[in-house]
């Protein structure tokens, strides 16, 4: 997050912070374990995966105990505008979890070794994305 700001201009909040602000206008890029960002828990309904602490529910079953996935979404708040979001099952698998090349792909499946599973594009692109 340190490298984007200073690199690329982006603005950084916490969650929490982030919460009590008007986010209808923003491009969103969301980071944290599944369950401990508390913007992710808001609009989980708008988010067509589940994490587990043996695998990760996505457009198939992957097991494994150290993995991660970035997906990119529109913000709930406005479709005209994207949510990015990298989680993983645990902190320790958030690590250097946004160095994975997402080969301009919609989501991405890895692991703490950086081993991409599987990348995808959603099919399903109304209101609400699925697999």
């Amino acid at each position: 997050v340190d490298w984007l700001v200073l690199n690329n201009g982006f603005q950084a909040a916490s969650d929490q912070t982030a919460l009590s602000q008007d986010l209808s206008n923003k491009s969103l890029m969301l980071f944290g374990a599944w369950g401990t960002n508390l913007i992710i828990e808001k609009y989980r309904r708008d988010i067509p995966i589940e994490v587990y602490p043996d695998r990760i529910e996505a457009d198939k079953t992957y097991m494994g105990t150290d993995l991660r996935i970035a997906l990119c979404l529109p913000n709930p708040l406005n479709p005209k505008l994207g949510m990015c979001i990298y989680t993983a099952q645990s902190a320790e698998a958030m690590q250097r979890s946004n160095a994975i090349d997402h080969r301009q792909k919609d989501w991405c499946v890895s692991d703490s070794h950086l081993e991409v599973l599987d990348c995808g594009s959603f099919k399903d692109k109304d209101e609400h994305w699925r697999f």
